[in-house]
């Protein structure tokens, strides 16, 4: 038992350290210092091994990621025994093998040591070979969307479909590796096996070949390595020159919102669709010398961040960007406002906002944003430059990442990113001209970013009014689908552009008027009278429906895989419940129109648990509203006004957002909500041969069943009710007050400061009104045609119904000669002699064009039951019923 006693504690230690501490610190110091060494010599010639555009790895996925780390560690592990075999094993050999010691040698040589050392430089050799040829590299093949196989293809479209290839990982890329391996093995064991038979391969000065062989090996391992690593520190610098980590933070939250997020938006693409930069791999460079020293200490230790991006905004307002890869120079730019067509005018001249992407049909912005600085100065653009900054960086990456440059929908030019993701931000704050401009200049920088192509199309058609512009949408959307590749990357644009065709076929289908005598597709009176019009309608009404349904059944099936639920999470949770109700809207919509039924080309889906917390964005809402009105009409007749009053409660909801309000204007799924007759005409059906209203199913699409489905104890019950709600949700109000009509605005207070605050007071005192207030005669005498028009319309219907309520029936007139005013019908002469020229038409002209005119007013136009009240009384000229004379007057200079 050893004592205790100082004496033989003292002794202990001096054997331990003579023992083991000594040796340690004799043969591990210098094996640290050339491990240091080496792994300084690895990062001096990392940016020789791996040149500014080396192909990356081409996969984001932790399973591609691995490999290459488990390569990089095996490097190090390379450079640490050949600093172990230089330093510690070869003096060994020597010294001892050699027999340079007083006594003869007594150890045989080092077999075991020959053998592993044999065998870490053949599998360096492997490792190096593979990190050069394979990671990076993978073979080619065609790639398809599963759930939208091109089934039904023409010859050419398949010929060129197959001649179709895009760059990604095959089926193969395990089988090769595994043969790699093995090779290895092979290799390993061959040499030793040669070992074996030539004793000179564990020879004494042998692990002196060994060490440098396995050094260099790891040296390029290691570095090659982390040079193609996915790594990118940030660095920002303000207009002094000095470190601005809030830049720096603002440019990677651009870039992580560009490259690291699902695909986003139904319609079009915000953003961008790359989703594969790995969140960990964007860092910033720590403020302050010591962090700075710190992190790059660890970095001699760690996998590296071999990019580097330093941006610095200049005193003139524009950005600098240069980006380094290994610490070579890989690009830089300058970004001026110029550089992406930005406006240059003052903020007085900025365009109005507008709301997001897939807050409405209409694809635009919302007011949000870096606005200008005030008016009169230059435009700031702060925000959008440094979006133009991250599109430069990513963009640089994706030219040696090809998982980035998959989500990029063709693009190759970073300005047309840039102006794509700003004309299609949620936050743009550029008017509709601006940011068509804006992608009509992305469009031209890259033909062949196809996403600024869809969005071009968003912009210029998708708010039209017009019945031609909207079939050409449709046509430029299939044109759009026909040359986009089907390949991985594609698949959330090509489902975008199949959801976009399928609106754009159902609104060219609800152009055409529906009519009561409903034709059957396979009815022989179709052939034999296939040129009259309504036959002739009929057949485009099918065509497109057809065409909405083979997109829709596209979707359906897409959607109903569970991988790709999986693939694109978000855009599913976008999309799922829009398409849904959007399939339901084309069955709506031809059993509306046809008698005989549509047979769809996808299942009904079924309850499924990933249903339930499904979203439900405001487009899924707004298409909602636009399927119940299609189904009122061909429900059992106690629906029709429940149906009626559950759209317009789903629109109180989408039309709080401007651009729904404006789109729903013009839409001619709600053609019908327009027009009290159309609705009273639904709501009380006359009974026609073969037309019967048919009971439709409740619409209750699985993904929306309890989510949109709502129930009223008292709907509105009649037309005018329907027709007024509907105006009020979707039109700019009307002036309320007769002074308040635009005629009299400039003089609105002087006049009521006179005394003067209706029509008949105004014709009582508008003999003095010229002097007094300093305006022509010819203005005072407009003013009293419009107060003869306003006091005759105020006297019959619909006006006139409300005789109980004064202040109703003002508004109703006031609202009413508002509109006449809009048709440029301003004077009760005028009114009568458009009426006089309807006779012979039957009031359809006059009233479709009051139609259009009320479209962006909350006014309705009067059923033509009440239009041909006016025909039949359009001499009367009374006051609160009574007749008067019409009062005259001259003026007399």
């Amino acid at each position: 038992m050893a004592g205790s006693s100082p004496t033989d504690i003292s002794s202990a230690w001096d054997a331990f350290f003579h023992d083991w501490v000594e040796p340690v610190v004799h043969f591990g110091t210098p094996a640290l210092i050339v491990f240091a060494v080496l792994l300084i010599l690895t990062r001096v010639l990392t940016g020789r091994l791996v040149t500014k555009d080396s192909p990356g790895i081409r996969s984001a996925k932790t399973s591609a990621r691995w490999p290459v780390g488990v390569m990089y560690w095996f490097g190090v592990i390379c450079l640490l025994y050949a600093a172990i075999e230089a330093t510690v094993i070869f003096p060994l050999a020597r010294d001892v093998m050699l027999g340079k010691k007083p006594k003869p040698p007594t150890a045989p040589p080092a077999p075991l040591t020959a053998v592993f050392s044999i065998g870490m430089v053949a599998a360096a050799a492997v490792v190096v070979w593979v990190l050069y040829c394979i990671v990076g590299r993978p073979p080619w093949r065609k790639v398809y969307a599963p759930g939208l196989s091109e089934r039904r293809q023409s010859g050419q479209r398949r010929q060129r479909d197959q001649r179709l290839e895009s760059p990604a990982r095959t089926k193969w890329t395990l089988p090769i590796t595994a043969g790699m391996a093995l090779a290895a093995g092979v290799l390993i064991v061959g040499i030793i096996g040669l070992w074996w038979r030539f004793q000179w391969l564990g020879d004494r000065i042998t692990p002196g070949a060994y060490a440098p062989l396995l050094a260099a090996l790891g040296v390029v391992i290691v570095g090659r390595a982390r040079g193609i690593g996915m790594g990118l520190v940030i660095q920002g610098h303000d207009k002094t020159g000095g470190d601005d980590e809030g830049l720096g933070a603002s440019v990677r939250a651009r870039l992580y919102t560009l490259a690291s997020h699902e695909p986003a938006g139904i319609q079009v693409t915000q953003q961008t669709d790359v989703s594969t930069l790995p969140q960990d791999a964007l860092s910033l460079i720590p403020e302050g010398i010591l962090a700075k020293l710190a992190t790059l200490f660890v970095s001699l230790f760690t996998p590296a961040t071999p990019w580097r991006a330093d941006v610095a905004e200049q005193p003139d307002g524009s950005i600098v960007v240069s980006i380094l890869r290994n610490g070579v120079a890989a690009d830089a730019v300058v970004i001026r406002a110029s550089t992406l067509w930005l406006p240059d005018r003052s903020a007085s001249n900025a365009g109005t906002a507008s709301t997001a992407d897939d807050t409405s049909p209409a694809a635009s912005g919302s007011p949000a944003g870096s606005g200008p600085p005030g008016p009169g100065t230059a435009p700031d653009w702060t925000v959008e430059l440094r979006t133009a900054a991250a599109a430069f960086i990513l963009l640089t990456l994706a030219r040696r990442y090809y998982h980035l440059r998959a989500g990029l929908s063709g693009a190759q030019d970073w300005r047309s990113v840039a102006m794509q993701v700003i004309a299609t931000d949620p936050a743009c704050r550029l008017s509709a001209d601006d940011r068509r401009a804006l992608l009509a200049n992305a469009v031209a920088e890259d033909d062949g970013n196809f996403a600024a192509q869809l969005a071009f199309l968003s912009t210029c058609y998708r708010n039209t009014g017009n019945q031609r512009e909207n079939r050409l949408f449709a046509e430029k959307l299939s044109k759009l689908l026909e040359i986009v590749p089907n390949e991985e990357g594609m698949w959330p644009l090509r489902l975008r552009l199949r959801c976009n065709l399928l609106a754009a076929k159902l609104n060219e289908a609800a152009w055409f008027e529906r009519r009561d005598d409903r034709p059957c597709s396979n009815s022989p009176k179709i052939a034999k009278d296939a040129n009259e019009p309504i036959y002739k309608e009929a057949a485009e009404v099918r065509d497109a429906l057809r065409v909405a349904a083979e997109q829709a059944g596209y979707l359906v099936v897409f959607w109903q895989d569970p991988e790709n639920r999986k693939a694109f999470p978000e855009l599913w949770d976008d999309m799922d419940v829009a398409v849904t109700i959007y399939a339901e809207a084309v069955r709506v919509e031809w059993e509306r129109r046809f008698i005989d039924p549509m047979e769809p080309s996808w299942k009904k889906c079924e309850d499924r648990g990933d249903h339930n917390q499904a979203k439900i964005t405001l487009l899924a809402r707004y298409e909602r509203a636009c399927t119940l009105v299609g189904c009122a009409p061909i429900s059992a007749e106690n629906q029709r006004s429940q149906l009626y009053t559950e759209a317009l409660h789903v629109l109180e909801m989408v039309t709080a957002v401007r651009n729904f309000r404006t789109v729903a204007r013009t839409d001619p799924s709600f053609a019908e909500l327009h027009d009290i007759d159309k609705i009273k005409k639904v709501l009380c059906p006359t009974s026609a041969v073969g037309c019967k209203p048919e009971t439709v199913k409740v619409l209750a699409p699985c993904a929306t069943k309890e989510a949109l489905a709502d129930k009223y104890a008292s709907p509105l019950g009649s037309a005018p009710d329907i027709v007024e709600r509907f105006k009020s949700l979707t039109g700019d109000s009307c002036p309320a007050e007769f002074l308040a009509l635009p005629v009299f605005t400039k003089h609105r207070e002087a006049i009521k400061e006179r005394g003067i605050h209706n029509a008949a007071a105004l014709r009582q005192k508008a003999a003095t009104l010229a002097s007094e207030l300093n305006i022509t005669y010819d203005v005072v005498a407009q003013w009293l045609k419009v107060a003869d028009l306003y006091i005759w319309l105020r006297t019959v219907p619909p006006a006139c119904r409300e005789a109980d309520d004064a202040a109703k029936r003002d508004t109703i007139t006031t609202a009413l000669v508002f509109l006449l005013m809009k048709a440029n019908l301003d004077s009760l002469p005028a009114l009568r002699q458009e009426l006089r020229e309807e006779l012979s038409n039957g009031l359809g002209q006059f009233r479709a064009r009051l139609i259009d005119c009320a479209r962006p007013w909350a006014v309705v136009v009067p059923g033509e039951q009440d239009i041909r009240c006016w025909q039949e009384n359009p001499t009367a000229d009374q006051t609160h019923g009574k007749p008067t004379r019409r009062s005259r007057f001259r003026f007399f200079l």
